[in-house]
């Protein structure tokens, strides 16, 4: 049961993306994949890449950075980006009782707000 939940949420998702590019980031805290995906998601004019060095002007190397260079500037289009726990809550939404969801979520926060209240008699 559970293998067949996860085939649909992925079905659908990539379903929904036909056309399109899905660049999964993942590593440990602090790797570095945050600061990635933050500029996958700029525009072309904010990505500040240097135009190709005029040093190097009619070598194979220069040529190759220009054809590069002109064609991302041309072509670059932003990533959206999707955090996987926004979809995995989505999904849950979708495939759960409201009730239940509401209902976590009212429990939480009254124990959150007992917390507060006996630590504001502390002090």
């Amino acid at each position: 049961m559970k293998d067949k939940f996860n085939y649909k949420i992925a079905d659908s998702l990539f379903t929904s993306l036909k056309g399109f590019i899905v660049l999964g980031l993942c590593g440990r805290t602090g790797s570095g994949c945050s600061t990635v995906s933050e500029i996958l998601t700029q525009d072309f004019t904010q990505l500040n890449i240097p135009m190709p060095s005029e040093e190097l002007k009619g070598s194979v190397q220069a040529t190759e950075e220009l054809i590069l260079y002109n064609y991302a500037k041309e072509n670059w289009m932003p990533f959206y980006q999707i955090k996987v726990s926004r979809l995995m809550i989505g999904f849950l939404l979708e495939e759960c009782q409201k009730n239940i969801f509401t209902e976590y979520l009212e429990k939480m926060f009254d124990r959150l707000s007992v917390e507060n209240r006996e630590r504001i008699k502390m002090h």
